[in-house]
């Protein structure tokens, strides 16, 4: 927040408009007593969480570390599985609802790939625009036992 007030100064940004932003980033962090009251710092919240269901960026952040506990591994999907995010807009709801299947079952492949010590899967599933509930169903049967496989 402090770098885009800086920022902000340089470019003659109204105090209104710095304000507004400013708010929108604070109220952005993880930690909240209050929710989010303006559009602007709700619509962040909400892309900012939608982004955690990214399968590349978790990929990529388990592929780049120097060594892979699988448990750090297991307890990260354990908390996506079971974590509720508060969303302020159906659209978001409805995108983590349409994610969050392949999301999980994508993890559970890329975890038999470190099991295996295999840091490059040979598989990066893409995001599709509809999903059945026949995958749906496969990736809670294929994650059930997450936890016991280790």
């Amino acid at each position: 927040m402090f770098m885009f007030k800086k920022y902000a100064s340089v470019v003659c940004l109204s105090p209104r408009i710095t304000h507004a932003v400013s708010y929108a980033i604070r109220k952005h962090s993880a930690v909240q007593i209050r929710q989010a009251e303006t559009l602007e710092a709700q619509l962040l919240w909400d892309i900012d969480t939608l982004d955690v269901w990214n399968v590349q960026r978790v990929q990529s952040l388990f592929k780049n570390l120097k060594w892979t506990n699988i448990s750090i591994f297991d307890s990260y999907i354990l908390y996506m599985k079971n974590v509720g995010f508060h969303l302020n807009f159906g659209w978001t709801r409805n995108e983590v609802k349409r994610k969050k299947p392949l999301f999980l079952e994508t993890m559970s492949q890329f975890r038999e790939s470190l099991m295996n010590g295999n840091k490059k899967p040979e598989t990066f599933f893409m995001q599709p625009k509809v999903m059945s509930s026949n995958l749906y169903s496969r990736s809670i049967h294929s994650l059930r036992d997450l936890g016991h496989k280790s």
